[in-house]
């Protein structure tokens, strides 16, 4: 939240903003109890965001009632993650364009893909630049931080939520 405010308003957060969100967030803090159907927070504070692993979780939930209904040549587009069924008559897979890093620039690789998922996230629309620095919406969770210059990370998984998973 306090770097989408960063973005808005244009301004970098105080180091204090910083370091009060970075210490409020971490999956350390959430215990999954039970069968999965219950959660713990483990402090006051802590607040969910599922828009890094929500839409990944959502295109495989589609691609299984596809598929339990017979329709298995689907493509699906979750907001920068692209979830591929069998591929389309007479393909060996679904051609996936890599985002590039420049807004409105031509994709530099293609992959063929079925039955897996490619998610990408950079920031060629969401950043901030102050003084000629960029601040990507990429941070780091070891410090709190945006990643500064250009970036971009694209991972290929076995399926979309596992393609969001975040790993330490």
């Amino acid at each position: 939240r306090v770097w989408r405010q960063a973005r808005r308003n244009k301004q970098l957060p105080s180091a204090e903003a910083i370091e009060e969100a970075w210490r409020a967030g971490g999956s350390e803090l959430i215990e999954v109890q039970g069968d999965a159907d219950r959660v713990r927070l483990r402090r006051a504070g802590v607040r969910l965001d599922f828009g890094g692993i929500g839409q990944g979780y959502a295109a495989d939930e589609m691609l299984r009632i596809f598929d339990e209904h017979g329709i298995g040549q689907v493509l699906i587009d979750a907001s920068g993650d692209v979830l591929c069924g069998d591929p389309p008559p007479g393909k060996e897979g679904w051609e996936v364009a890599v985002a590039p890093l420049e807004q409105g620039g031509a994709p530099q690789v293609s992959l063929i893909v079925k039955r897996r998922s490619v998610s990408t996230s950079g920031d060629a629309f969401q950043f901030l630049e102050l003084e000629g620095k960029r601040y990507s919406h990429l941070i780091n969770p070891k410090t709190g931080w945006p990643v500064e210059g250009r970036s971009s990370v694209t991972v290929l998984a076995r399926d979309a939520t596992a393609a969001e998973k975040p790993r330490a």
